[in-house]
């Protein structure tokens, strides 16, 4: 017979070792470079500095074991529509999905390259819709971050 003495060691090595399995969030500082809008296909995409958009950096964190992938104070996949997508590949992470509002659609993609610590996001947003019933999309605006690990975060 096993003494419960002898079994507490035990169980307490496989509950300290098996910790270590789970996935810690990955945090990294993301900070506005250049964005754009494009109001036509045929606009030409000039890339503007964020400067004047006054926008501050930004905390990215996700964790592909629990499935998150926030930005900011913003969780990127909770109360998205059943269309929602999160994808975790080797050399990205890119999330999508439609928002069903009371004046329309929006339409947001965001991306991080795992390569070169790229972040994007890309927005489109209806404006009503046509004479004849069809969305009427607005101009799509696209921002792009630089992002660093951060060290000492949790």
């Amino acid at each position: 017979m096993v003494k419960i003495k002898n079994l507490l060691p035990l169980v307490l090595l496989l509950f300290l070792t098996s910790c270590d399995l789970i996935e810690k969030d990955t945090i990294l500082i993301c900070e506005c470079q250049t964005y754009y809008e494009e109001y036509k296909k045929t606009d030409d995409k000039k890339l503007k500095s964020c400067l004047s958009l006054n926008v501050k950096p930004q905390t990215l964190k996700f964790n592909e074991f629990a499935d998150k992938f926030m930005f900011g104070n913003i969780d990127l996949i909770k109360g998205t529509a059943k269309d929602g997508l999160l994808i975790f590949k080797d050399d990205r992470i890119t999330q999508s999905n439609r928002m069903h509002t009371l004046v329309g659609r929006t339409y947001r993609k965001s991306e991080l390259d795992r390569n070169t610590l790229v972040y994007t996001e890309r927005f489109i947003r209806q404006n009503g819709t046509t004479s004849d019933g069809y969305a009427n999309w607005g101009p799509e605006l696209k921002i792009f971050y630089q992002c660093s690990a951060t060290y000492g975060l949790n």
